[in-house]
């Protein structure tokens, strides 16, 4: 009987790893009232065209690149429209955003899918490249917003094919918030 207590506790402590893995996730603010999750303190690079916050495992890269490419005159106009033509043009906006980096890559996304969040409008699709690092073909997960002038963009690319690459692309691209009080 007490073989059975021992069993059960390892058991527990094994069912608990995972979750203590993924418990030192760090929460990062990356643009005013949105955020991300990433395994650990991303480091951060700024240049005139854009700014990127990025980590890694041994699993994934990971990376949210943020460039704030639609002049703050054009956004004024685009406030004047109507809710529908916004939408409209947002949309416009992220359909290219999609099209030029697969483009850029020579690549066919997968299952593209719109998202919402918080006011904001996005997409999110996955599709395979050669990784620079490995270079070996890997999957790579996308995740873009249209945020006022900017456009934002999530990354997660496998470094292996695993199922902890996956728990890991989900934990990343799942954890994505805007929240107006934090």
């Amino acid at each position: 009987m007490n073989y059975l207590k021992k069993y059960f506790k390892i058991f527990i402590l094994f069912l608990l790893i995972p979750f203590n893995l993924h418990a030192q996730w760090v929460e990062k603010e990356v643009d005013n009232n949105l955020f991300v999750k990433f395994p650990s303190s991303p480091t951060y690079e700024y240049d005139d065209e854009l700014s990127r916050y990025s980590a890694q495992t041994e699993n994934c890269w990971f990376a949210v690149v943020i460039t704030d490419k639609l002049p703050k005159e054009i956004y004024a106009q685009i406030l004047l429209l109507t809710e529908n033509e916004q939408k409209h043009y947002i949309n416009t906006i992220l359909d290219g955003a999609v099209q030029g980096e697969l483009y850029v890559s020579d690549n066919v996304p997968v299952n593209v899918k719109s998202f919402k969040i918080g006011k904001y409008y996005g997409r999110e699709y996955s599709y395979s490249a050669i990784n620079p690092k490995t270079g070996n073909k890997g999957l790579r997960y996308v995740k873009i917003i249209s945020k006022e002038t900017k456009i934002i963009i999530f990354y997660c690319v496998f470094l292996q094919n695993s199922q902890e690459s996956l728990n890991e692309k989900n934990t990343f691209l799942n954890s994505l918030k805007y929240n107006r009080e934090k």
